[in-house]
């Protein structure tokens, strides 16, 4: 008895623990595209130059986080020019994953670097392809 116990603790809890991991997933990828359609909107209110916002603070996202406690980070890659050219999310070729803007949630882990290739990146959940793709970096 106590082992089919046993047994049916060790499937069950890392079966549930995907189901959690899983469940955050969802949320952050409906908290990028949320920001995504904030920024879309702020780029369209300020259409004299339809710039894109310097910072998640200036949609009213400056304190929003991830599941997990994490702060989503922005990257303005337009406005940044040359400064900016080292922090971009780049692919398994090292090309820039986006052309507008870098939006992620570092994952569980809390931790990335800018190849999403790199082991700290494979948990982060991205915005790539200039919003074509919203999911985890390792699916990318």
């Amino acid at each position: 008895m106590i082992a089919i116990a046993a047994v049916i603790f060790a499937v069950a809890v890392p079966m549930y623990r995907d189901y959690v991991f899983e469940a955050k997933v969802r949320s952050v990828i409906g908290d990028i595209k949320l920001t995504e359609v904030r920024i879309e909107r702020f780029r369209t209110e300020n259409f004299e130059n339809f710039r894109l916002p310097d910072s998640r603070a200036e949609l009213g996202h400056g304190s929003m986080r991830d599941p997990w406690g994490h702060a989503y980070a922005y990257l303005n890659i337009e406005a940044g020019g040359a400064a900016v050219k080292g922090q971009v999310r780049k692919d398994k070729n090292l090309v820039p994953i986006n052309s507008d803007y870098d939006l992620y949630s570092p994952g569980l882990n809390g931790s990335t670097k800018p190849p999403l290739t790199a082991t700290p990146s494979k948990d982060d959940i991205v915005r790539a392809g200039d919003g074509g793709f919203v999911g985890l970096a390792n699916q990318y």
